[in-house]
């Protein structure tokens, strides 16, 4: 019946008697019913599918949350151990620059020329006396300059160059 409508349709769609023998043969087939019957039916399982969906893919998304948490692990580790390996070089280098420096070997050479370059400046720094200092004020800066460069550890400066 309502491939008969559809063809009386299409032959005559615009008489009226035309139109309402369309609408009587596709009321009168059943399709209307049977087009709301499954809406209806699928509207209730809609909630269900919707529900199934989402739970996928927030299942999807779960796995590929702890699949990243993985490799971000395994990333950590690995910049972990890069760390300790370039600390224990820089530690060893850093060792190993102090030996070259200063010498291990000869850590009196380090202190003598320390003492020594400290008993040069007191030496200097009595040459000047206390009551004198205001009155050469200005000149006081480029003194004790000068009196550093001279004092403070040649010995070591010409070891180091």
């Amino acid at each position: 019946m309502a491939l008969e409508a559809l063809d009386i349709f299409r032959r005559g769609s615009s008489s009226m008697e035309a139109v309402q023998t369309f609408q009587h043969d596709i009321l009168a087939s059943g399709i209307p019913d049977l087009a709301a019957r499954i809406t209806k039916e699928l509207s209730k399982d809609t909630k269900a599918l919707k529900d199934q969906y989402a739970s996928a893919v927030l299942s999807a998304a779960l796995e590929t949350c702890r699949e990243t948490t993985k490799t971000s692990v395994v990333v950590a580790e690995t910049v972990q151990k890069s760390a300790d390996v370039l600390r224990s070089t820089a530690i060893s280098n850093r060792e190993d620059a102090f030996d070259e420096v200063l010498g291990r070997d000869e850590p009196s050479v380090v202190e003598a020329a320390v003492q020594k370059s400290t008993k040069e400046m007191r030496a200097f720094m009595r040459t000047l006396p206390w009551w004198k200092l205001p009155f050469r004020i200005d000149d006081l800066g480029h003194l004790i300059s000068a009196a550093v460069e001279q004092a403070w550890c040649p010995d070591l400066r010409a070891k180091v160059s």
